[in-house]
């Protein structure tokens, strides 16, 4: 198993995702769960961002996290149209070299590299809907391409070819949530080893407004609520550095830099080394941002008839409903 944090699960298992074009998206975000989260829980007692800043610099890590995971619905309604980049590098390798001739059924934990990145672009949204596209794709050729406009879906796998279909859910919500989350998930990922320093950036901000720098260096952090489970609470760091700019009056990141050295211990086959970089981007447009332009070449997506529409057909309405 490969111990990463979530900011860069996505495209391991983004082909489902794309394949189910209107099912739930890849990511922890989607996965239902019965229950809640303490750092959710945390923003109930918050006062909404609308009313007041959204971050102070004088704000512990938590309320920071808890800024940081508020969905992407709610921060694009205080910024607007924006276009937002990240890449992600995670590599896993045993800490102590595995034998040339391992025992029969002795767990022999592989090196493990994946490095992944993301672009989103959203415009403002017209009589149709939402305008936006989104790319998702990894180094091990795996990945998905979102053009929503006009009312329509367009999506495509790597290496295949674009489909498009009317767009009858909001599950790209999840998507976007995915996507906007990068910075919520490397600090939480990096909290637990890490001392905080914050302070006031004056119009580096969102169109030059208030902003606030976060520090991170190797030393005693917090942890999380509820993040000692499972092998996180592994998790020891022997470097670690980043900077996470977040704007005060939005809660939008804006700029995003991080890496780490850690070692995990507990998992099969003995202890694990891992290395963690990830650097994100977010303005009210980006050169590397895709355009929302819908493909030409796109050929709609197979569909069966249903059941119910089909047995009318078949019975010509004489079966009662």
């Amino acid at each position: 198993m490969l111990y990463a944090p979530p900011v860069i699960r996505r495209c391991q298992i983004v082909t489902a995702a794309v394949v189910l074009a209107v099912h739930p998206a890849c990511g922890d975000d989607g996965e239902a769960t019965s229950e809640r989260d303490p750092v959710a829980d945390a923003d109930d007692d918050q006062p909404d961002a609308g009313f007041g800043p959204a971050l102070r610099s004088d704000d512990d890590p938590i309320r920071a996290l808890t800024v940081l995971r508020r969905p992407h619905a709610e921060v694009r309604e205080r910024i607007g149209p924006h276009a937002l980049t990240a890449t992600t590098t995670l590599s896993l390798v045993p800490t102590r070299p595995p034998p040339d001739n391992p025992d029969v059924d002795s767990p022999v934990p592989p090196k493990q590299e994946i490095a992944d990145q993301v672009a989103l672009r959203w415009e403002t949204p017209d009589e149709s809907g939402p305008r936006f596209a989104l790319e998702q794709h990894n180094d091990k050729e795996r990945g998905r391409s979102i053009v929503v406009a006009d009312g329509r879906l367009h999506a495509r796998l790597e290496h295949r070819p674009w489909t498009v279909h009317a767009l009858e859910s909001e599950v790209y919500e999840l998507w976007l949530d995915d996507a906007w989350r990068t910075g919520h998930d490397a600090l939480e990922f990096l909290l637990p080893g890490a001392s905080v320093t914050t302070q006031a950036a004056p119009g580096e901000g969102w169109n030059g407004g208030e902003a606030v720098r976060i520090t991170l260096a190797r030393g005693e952090g917090v942890l999380p609520p509820g993040r000692a489970e499972g092998w996180r609470g592994k998790v020891a760091f022997s470097a670690l550095s980043g900077t996470l700019l977040v704007d005060v009056s939005t809660g939008a990141w804006l700029t995003l830099d991080a890496e780490a050295t850690y070692t995990v211990s507990g998992g099969a086959g003995g202890p694990l080394t891992g290395q963690f970089e990830v650097h994100g981007r977010l303005a009210p447009s980006l050169p590397k941002a895709p355009q929302v332009a819908t493909p030409k070449d796109a050929v709609a997506l197979p569909e069966r008839h249903r059941y119910e529409d089909e047995r009318k057909r078949l019975l010509d309405g004489l079966a009662a409903p």
